[in-house]
């Protein structure tokens, strides 16, 4: 994210007890990230988003308060680069590279195409897209190659900004303005179907992170340090399987 709109006033308050990352460096981190559900969530008691539960979890076993807060993506980035906040949630390596990340990725997203199922078109890699006009969200990384893609075949590339992003592609679709739609499928998929619109093939799979702020480098890497190994209990204890079933079943 991986996959990111407009400000949301909506800041989830996630406080934890117990061992502390370190309180002489960090009681509080905030981390931003646009709506991506099932990823990052409109607020939600039961369903936040599987990336907001497992953050949660990750700071559960510290006295850091876990702040997170829905904004446009990218001003989330440029926030978190320039230090105002602590880190990204669900980014992409390509998101911000400059970033510190931990080792492993929270699990994987993966970006697909879709078109109306009249369309004959399949994507068979990156010449096949010769044709194509393809929605992407502003800010977004999509993985290295099509992040290069983009840069290099711009006329074939709408970016979408603002509000209600996934129902601006919509409209751009059956308006014509593009004929591809490129999403990630757990995002996407449902609505997909309930649209009458159909995958035409996928990316590579991408990693998803936190990412944390450069302008505070020793702080960032402690908490990428916290999260490397909370993140190897959850995938161990099988925490995280059961908070992806309880979105993805």
């Amino acid at each position: 994210m991986s996959p990111h709109k407009s400000l949301y006033p909506f800041v989830f308050l996630l406080s934890v007890h117990s061992a502390m990352v370190h309180s002489d460096t960090v009681q509080e981190v905030t981390l931003l990230a646009d709506e991506w559900c099932p990823y990052t969530c409109l607020p939600d008691k039961d369903k936040p988003g599987i990336l907001v539960e497992v953050g949660e979890m990750i700071f559960a076993n510290s006295q850091t308060e876990f702040n997170f807060q829905l904004i446009n993506w990218s001003r989330a980035v440029n926030n978190v680069r320039a230090g105002k906040s602590q880190g990204l949630l669900g980014a992409y390596i390509g998101d911000a590279p400059d970033f510190i990340f931990h080792s492993h990725p929270i699990l994987f997203s993966q970006m697909c195409f879709y078109t109306k199922p009249s369309d004959s078109w399949t994507f068979t890699g990156f010449e096949s897209l010769t044709k194509r006009v393809i929605s992407v969200i502003n800010g977004y990384s999509y993985g290295d190659k099509f992040d290069q893609y983009m840069v290099k075949h711009p006329s074939n590339i709408i970016n979408i900004t603002g509000d209600k992003l996934l129902e601006r592609e919509l409209l751009m679709l059956q308006t014509k303005r593009i004929n591809t739609i490129l999403e990630d499928k757990f995002v996407f998929g449902k609505k997909a179907e309930e649209f009458g619109l159909v995958s035409k093939g996928c990316l590579a799979r991408e990693g998803v992170y936190m990412a944390f702020s450069p302008a505070n480098e020793a702080l960032s890497t402690e908490l990428a340090g916290w999260v490397d190994q909370e993140l190897e209990k959850l995938k161990s204890n099988g925490k995280i399987e059961l908070i992806l079933k309880k979105y993805l079943d």
